[in-house]
């Protein structure tokens, strides 16, 4: 992960690696790391409210060794040890704080990138995580779709499904639910109105669960009346169902993101083309977008474990939209796909 020195400091500043690393869910904690010729000590600086829950989580990792303190992180401004530093997460006047005011210089080397790749590389606990909050997100639409969408407001949708996610067994929602029908699904991330949902209407429903601090994120376009799609309507969920299929055909460890992303663009061809308005995908664990990004100028390596989603979409302004979205565990051959419903709900 590192550089070849055998002494230097790390510090890490995103709650995210709290829970990652030692199972504490927390707003507030920096995490020291301090190699000295080749000895490792870690250091967790948080406050009153979580001190207790790092002392219960740390006590389930015996072979890990961690001082655990409320006081401020030491300033590290006398160090003559290289400082490694997540950029991403860090702040100015955080960085400001700890190294009381002093610039970065070349001894401070930004290891963002090197820790979001660590992480994207899922364990079987993590992907069982990530399954079971999609489980939840399955069952928890199949539910909403039993109840109908038509005379429902898309705000009235959406409290409906969030509801049912919780009651299904989601800890939280992974981001807020976006219900978008007819014209309305043009704006890939449409905020839910007081529109009433129609017979004819196409709808997208973009939801997620989370289970133990892990997330699903699943898009489906579905016909209000749960009849069959026209004729033109058809044409444009099959053109990104292809999208779809090839996208994760495409997905293979070693690949960078923006080539994913090219393919699938050049995969609907110069008619549908421009209006493919976002990236293809992410990766999905404890955060809802993480690592590997897959979006024009992304140089993330996709890699064997990550979870990352599929998500093409077209959109007509003023009329319609229609975006196919599933989460995927790459593996050597076939790809894993998360959810159990079929990519296109008639």
């Amino acid at each position: 992960m590192f550089r070849e020195e055998s002494s230097f400091l790390a510090v890490i500043d995103d709650p995210f690696y709290s829970l990652y690393l030692t199972g504490t869910e927390t707003s507030n904690a920096t995490i020291l790391i301090d190699v000295e010729d080749g000895e490792l000590s870690v250091s967790i600086f948080t406050d009153n409210r979580y001190f207790e829950k790092f002392q219960n989580s740390l006590a389930k990792l015996q072979e890990l060794r961690v001082k655990i303190s409320t006081d401020k992180i030491p300033p590290l401004t006398t160090s003559k040890k290289p400082v490694y530093l997540d950029s991403s997460s860090m702040t100015l006047s955080r960085f400001q704080s700890i190294f009381d005011n002093v610039s970065p210089d070349p001894t401070h080397y930004d290891i963002g990138k090197t820790l979001q790749k660590v992480r994207s590389i899922k364990d079987d606990d993590e992907i069982e995580k990530i399954s079971k909050a999609t489980e939840i997100a399955d069952a928890s639409l199949l539910a909403l779709l039993k109840r109908g969408v038509i005379g429902r407001s898309e705000v009235e949708v959406r409290r409906l499904l969030d509801i049912l996610l919780l009651e299904h067994g989601a800890d939280a929602l992974s981001f807020p639910t976006i219900v978008a029908a007819g014209s309305n699904a043009s704006m890939p991330h449409a905020t839910p109105s007081d529109r009433v949902i129609g017979g004819e209407d196409m709808v997208i429903i973009d939801f997620g669960a989370t289970f133990e601090g892990y997330h699903s994120d699943t898009t489906r376009t579905i016909k209000a009346n749960n009849r069959d799609f026209s004729a033109s309507e058809a044409r444009i969920i099959d053109a990104v169902l292809e999208a779809h299929e090839h996208g994760v055909s495409e997905l293979k460890p070693g690949r960078i993101g923006a080539e994913v992303d090219l393919s699938v663009r050049e995969k609907f061809g110069e008619e549908n083309k421009p209006f493919f308005i976002h990236g293809l995908g992410h990766g999905v664990g404890l955060e809802i977008h993480e690592y590997p990004f897959l979006v024009p100028n992304s140089t993330d390596e996709i890699s064997l474990r990550n979870v990352a989603t599929i998500e093409p979409g077209l959109y007509f302004s003023g009329n319609c939209g229609v975006r196919i979205e599933d989460c995927y565990v790459i593996s050597e051959a076939e790809n894993t796909r998360l959810s159990g419903l079929p990519l296109v709900i008639t």
